[in-house]
């Protein structure tokens, strides 16, 4: 395993119900800000060998001499939070976290490295170790070779932010190199509390039940406004779902007989769904929307409309930093996606 240098150690254990299973445990000290340990099978560990080689994200150098963007605080009926120190600007990265432990939850209790872990919060009903309930609790799934869904991973300062229905804040996943960024959703106040969620977009009594995983009840501004605030804010997500279908199947249609007043109705769509994602904070959606108005227009043969929405589409990628650059060859690579349409 491309882990396995001078640094890094590897041990292996076997899984007390599966005693024909070996898992490895490996430690490598120069990942990240205080070393990873992996425990996972040989097979795993060889598969996801290449991770290594991912560049692992890096902060902006502040050239004003701010100091950290936010703090580690305890929050009154709320555990450990994350506040900003100062503003930060909307789609600034302003945390990059490594994670530190990546377990196969079939073995999550075996795992020793306990210190600096058990004081995260342990909500899951499901573990049967403190350990194990503190990944279910606080820990992402990650992908390591296969077996996707067998793996969290923790990320120490991650882990810390709250959520929120309508955060104000969103991850940025590296996967091969175990790493995530964290950026402003929107403009951030000094002294807020920063807030992240995944997924985006659910219905109230949906993201209730969803959270009942963690034993988590919602108390964010969206889940704890009065009824008339929760039906409107639901409302306008089922309108949003509807009117994002309807979009897609004409912006992706291959049928010939698909109008070209069909098209321009899609297009009034689009007018009509931004406000409605403004609203709701629904900003992983606005990229989607910029290169639907490209397809539609490239259908149309207006191309220069076509170019327009499609360079907007990238550059809002770029902005939130889920792509490294809007630059020409991205823009041409996108273009030709509009010609099968």
């Amino acid at each position: 395993m491309a882990a396995c240098t001078n640094s890094t150690t590897a041990g292996a254990i076997e899984e007390k119900d599966e005693p024909n299973t070996k898992f490895c445990v490996y430690t490598n000290d120069r990942h990240g800000l205080g070393g990873l340990s992996i425990v996972t099978t040989p097979e795993t560990a060889s598969a996801s060998a290449d991770m290594w080689d991912e560049d692992e994200p890096r902060l902006p150098v502040d050239k004003k001499g701010h100091g950290p963007a936010y703090e580690i605080v305890d929050i009154p009926g709320r555990g450990k939070g994350v506040l900003a120190t100062r503003k930060i600007k909307q789609y600034e990265a302003f945390m990059v976290d490594y994670a530190a432990m990546v377990v196969d939850l079939r073995v999550a209790e075996t795992v020793a490295r306990e210190e600096g872990v058990l004081d995260m919060a342990q909500t899951s009903t499901a573990a049967r170790h403190p350990i194990e309930n503190v990944l279910r609790s606080n820990a992402f799934h990650t992908a390591l070779g296969a077996e996707d869904d067998s793996h969290m991973a923790l990320f120490p300062d991650l882990a810390r932010i709250n959520h929120a229905c309508m955060p104000n804040a969103f991850p940025r996943f590296a996967p091969r190199s175990l790493a995530v960024s964290v950026a402003a959703a929107r403009d951030i106040e000094l002294g807020e509390e920063i807030t992240i969620n995944i997924p985006l977009g659910q219905l109230r009594d949906a993201r209730q039940q969803a959270l009942l995983r963690w034993e988590f009840v919602c108390k964010c501004p969206l889940c704890d406004a009065s009824d008339d605030e929760i039906k409107a804010s639901d409302a306008r997500r089922k309108t949003i779902d509807e009117l994002r279908v309807s979009v897609a199947a004409v912006a992706h249609s291959h049928d010939p007989e698909t109008k070209d007043s069909d098209r321009e109705q899609a297009l009034d769509t689009i007018r009509d769904l931004f406000p409605r994602l403004v609203e709701e904070g629904i900003f992983t959606a606005y990229s989607e929307q910029y290169a639907n108005a490209g397809r539609l227009y490239w259908a149309l043969g207006d191309y220069g409309q076509a170019r327009f929405y499609a360079q907007r589409s990238l550059d809002v990628l770029a902005d939130q930093g889920f792509i490294a650059a809007a630059d020409e060859r991205s823009l041409h690579m996108l273009l030709r996606s509009f010609d099968g349409y």
